[in-house]
């Protein structure tokens, strides 16, 4: 009994000693590391207790380790649900940008009256689209939806930089990058000295705090889980839409 009580502790220290450092670093199995050991802990403090119970004189010399990993489950379960409602709340963020985005299109269909901003708002839906099947892919990719809505996961941080980085050679990420430039290029052009206006977006590669050589399709998604890789969709889908409704209401003006 206590030397497999030791053994299941051995095993509780590496699952959570893994879980921890995957967390801190954002590699994938983190939250299932931290799951397991959490599990094993319980496992491990219930053998101790009936050991204790049977030869209380045999197992002092593991009474403070029990109780070290008692106090780390807890840690870790709580560190679980926190990373867990951290992401959900990024989801809620994300709904309620889709409802500003749809307030936002309603006041475009209101205000496209001249023939150039029907032309500009075109290419804005199928912009807005193109994003919306991206996003529709992840979220099928990595299990869909649970019953509240929310991405089952929406803790993976691979398959939205495998999708917009390595596969196809990263075309997808580069072909969104190219279609995001070319709106926000045509939207100078309709707005010509109001340019300002719009707040425009640099799409240009970039030198990271660590000297490396970063492009825009890796700033969207490395090393963010799918959560924020989401939100992000969401916030350009919002920018674009800006701009869509900016052109609207100053051209009408004219």
């Amino acid at each position: 009994m206590i030397r497999l009580t030791n053994i299941i502790l051995i095993i509780t220290s590496v699952f959570l000693g893994f879980g921890f450092i995957a967390k801190n670093r954002d590699w994938p199995g983190g939250s299932v590391g931290l799951f397991l050991g959490s599990i094993c802990s319980v496992f491990g403090i219930l053998l101790y207790l009936i050991a204790r119970y049977k030869k209380k004189e045999a197992v002092k010399t593991i009474t403070y380790s029990v109780y070290f990993y008692f106090f780390t489950m807890c840690i870790g379960v709580s560190f679980f649900k926190k990373t867990h409602n951290y992401l959900s709340a990024f989801m809620v963020v994300e709904h309620n940008l889709k409802q500003s985005n749809d307030k936002i299109k309603e006041s475009i269909f209101a205000l496209s009256t001249s023939l150039e901003v029907l032309e500009f708002s075109k290419s804005t839906t199928a912009l807005n689209i193109l994003i919306e099947q991206h996003k529709e892919f992840l979220i099928t990719e990595t299990g869909g939806l649970d019953n509240q809505g929310i991405p089952i996961g929406k803790e993976d941080i691979n398959i939205p930089y495998e999708y917009f980085v390595l596969k196809d050679n990263g075309n997808l990420g580069k072909d969104l990058k190219l279609k995001l430039i070319e709106h926000q290029n045509d939207c100078v052009a309709l707005l010509g000295d109001m340019n300002s206006l719009i707040g425009k977006v640099s799409y240009e590669d970039y030198i990271t705090s660590g000297g490396y050589n970063n492009t825009w399709q890796d700033g969207l998604v490395d090393h963010l889980p799918l959560a924020l890789v989401l939100t992000n969709l969401t916030l350009i889908q919002n920018r674009v839409l800006h701009m869509n409704l900016t052109v609207a209401s100053l051209l009408n003006r004219k």
